[in-house]
């Protein structure tokens, strides 16, 4: 792409709205806008944040196309550091994409996804970890996965990486000093100390690192698979989370042939709900498509919420699928909630007799039909996640899985530090494994991001961010 031109894109959501905004960026985003702007100011003469009133026409004919208000905003105080103006029009469809072609007939060229916050990085306006919270804050869903946004855009991350990076870089320029003055035996920092540091930055990485689960599920969304024999209340389940009656319940076994997906938000956190088909061997083709799907959910779970029925107590039926929720345990490390249904039915039944490779998980009495149960149910949705209320305000998160690895990967290179350190090789092992986790580090706030891995981030941005 040519940083270099001036772009243009709609920034409002697709479709029909009150008014939409078509955005111009650019050193010649005002000369631009001067060509379909008519109103009584001018607007090369306009001063940053002010808007202005007028017709928007065509730059050709200078046909009117609408009314609309520009707003000016002068680089460097801009979104990306350059000349931009914003066009607020009415938010027709035929009527905004009129617009946004009089802007690309004037001069404009059409942004590629994430092309504005690109150059909000390129000058300096975002490091990278901001500017890939931009697009999260975007799609968040729930108040928690907002605030676990926010907490990134602020700058939290790039703070935490920097003052990492300045350890390292006093520890590094010591090391450096060290070795050009190696032949008078300069020692700077003493072997114990410089162990200790390496030991500590490498320990707060790896402590960081552990909170990635955390940010994942409130970015993502934690995947709750219900899974169980059939005719245990799986549907039932899930017409009860949803509070209303979205899959079909049956006493006739096997009434769910396919995956039932649903989005609920549970205390702030996002839950995408899997019901599917009940486990068992069949020779019947569709209820044997059903169960292979039901496996595909199961083995990519985040949560398993495993039921069987309180009346008839644990079955060899049970312990088949009990099988294959054990191999995604393994697999994945899923965690599991037993729910102990139909407790309606029977005060105990014969629930009480689980297998001890079963109890040690959390189980729940419930009753999916009346809806006994629920609020131990949510309870214990929250303490599996490992998801409180310190969010934002005393805990530190990530949720990107690049920043994971580049973490993991400095982390490493600390470790190797160590090694060195502790085998007496030569400063200069050490000081090479330092510059590798400096350079690992700063692939997060974009100070050694290659463009492939930039090209990447921000070609998953929509059009006009």
């Amino acid at each position: 792409m040519d940083e270099k031109q001036t772009i243009t894109a709609i920034s409002t959501p697709a479709g029909s709205g009150g008014i939409a905004v078509i955005r111009l960026s650019g050193r010649n985003a005002l000369e631009i806008a001067r060509k379909i702007f008519k109103g009584r100011a001018a607007l090369k003469d306009a001063a940053s944040h002010t808007a202005h009133f007028g017709t928007i026409v065509n730059p050709k004919t200078k046909e009117p196309l609408d009314q609309g208000v520009f707003t000016v905003f002068r680089a460097p105080h801009s979104y990306t550091g350059e000349d931009v103006v914003e066009i607020s029009c009415h938010g027709g469809v035929f009527v905004t994409e009129k617009v946004l072609e009089a802007s690309l007939e004037a001069g404009a060229r059409l942004a590629e996804p994430g092309e504005f916050t690109k150059r909000a990085f390129l000058n300096g306006k975002l490091d990278l970890s901001q500017a890939e919270a931009v697009a999260d804050l975007i799609q968040a869903r729930t108040e928690r996965s907002l605030t676990a946004s926010l907490q990134q855009l602020t700058g939290k991350l790039y703070q935490k990486v920097q003052a990492i990076r300045k350890g390292l870089i006093e520890i590094l320029g010591l090391l450096e000093i060290e070795l050009d003055f190696s032949e008078e035996d300069i020692e700077l920092i003493s072997t114990e100390k410089l162990l200790k540091q390496i030991k500590r930055v490498e320990k707060d990485l790896r402590k960081t690192i552990v909170t990635y689960e955390k940010g994942r599920f409130l970015r993502d969304g934690v995947k709750m698979t219900i899974v169980g024999r059939p005719n245990v209340g799986k549907s039932s389940l899930l017409n009860l989370l949803l509070g209303s009656e979205r899959a079909i319940v049956d006493e006739t076994p096997g009434t769910t042939r396919d995956a039932l997906e649903a989005l609920l938000n549970i205390d702030g956190i996002l839950f995408r709900i899997i019901d599917t088909a009940g486990l068992r061997q069949t020779k019947e083709r569709v209820e044997a498509k059903g169960v292979e799907i039901a496996q595909f959910h199961l083995k990519e779970a985040d949560l398993i919420v495993f039921i069987f029925d309180n009346c008839d107590g644990w079955t060899e039926a049970d312990d088949f699928v009990w099988q294959s929720v054990e191999a995604a345990i393994r697999e994945k490390k899923s965690r599991v909630l037993i729910v102990r249904n139909k407790i309606d039915l029977t005060a105990t039944g014969k629930g009480t007799g689980l297998p001890e490779r079963v109890l040690k998980n959390t189980v729940i009495p419930m009753s999916a039909k009346r809806g006994t149960g629920l609020k131990h149910f949510h309870n214990a949705l929250q303490r599996l996640t490992r998801v409180d209320d310190n969010l934002g305000r005393h805990e530190f998160i990530i949720s990107n899985i690049r920043h994971v690895r580049a973490m993991a990967d400095a982390a490493d290179a600390l470790a190797s530090a160590e090694k060195a350190i502790k085998s007496g090789l030569s400063q200069e092992f050490t000081a090479v494994d330092i510059r590798s986790a400096l350079d690992h580090l700063g692939e997060i706030i974009g100070e050694t991001s290659p463009e492939d891995v930039l090209d990447y981030i921000f070609n998953n941005f929509c059009v006009g961010k």
